[in-house]
């Protein structure tokens, strides 16, 4: 019976020593998962802008609205998944902001913006580091304040 007591007691000693590294390898694979899904907003923010001229589009635009058709247009170009166009990744919270208005491209019904950014902010669980990304392409990161585009830029 002691024996069983002391091994309950080791077990509970080595799940306790465990347990911040455990948080701290969910923390790292939420940021790297955003960190992904910026990257992939902004190159397809950029491919919007090279190919139709009609500036930069919220991320539910470049995933198509939802709507179901086989044509890509400026309108629906099904440049970006669906879970993308989400205002949350994870334990990550996405702002789109655009910036200007750029002028209307053709066969386009919604004028785009002249550049945008992307500020994820993440929620308890994800730590405090916060990603920004903009039309430079420049992703940039905090970790005491939410990320804008004066923040050091992430390089991994």
């Amino acid at each position: 019976m002691v024996s069983l007591a002391v091994c309950c007691v080791i077990f509970l000693i080595l799940t306790a020593m465990a347990i911040p590294n455990l948080t701290k390898l969910a923390q790292v694979a939420e940021q790297r998962n955003v960190v992904v899904a910026l990257r992939q907003i902004a190159a397809a923010e950029t491919y919007y802008h090279q190919i139709y001229g009609n500036g930069y589009a919220p991320p539910p635009t470049l995933s198509g609205n939802g709507v179901a058709v086989t044509i890509k247009t400026c309108d629906n170009p099904f440049m970006l998944i669906g879970h993308y166009a989400q205002t949350q990744i994870g334990h990550y919270r996405l702002s789109w902001t655009g910036v200007g208005t750029a002028p209307l491209g053709t066969g386009c019904t919604a004028q785009g913006y002249l550049n945008f950014m992307i500020v994820a902010a993440p929620d308890a669980f994800a730590g405090n580091r916060s990603y920004y990304i903009d039309g430079s392409g420049v992703l940039r990161y905090s970790d005491s304040i939410t990320a804008s585009s004066s923040s050091p830029a992430w390089i991994y």
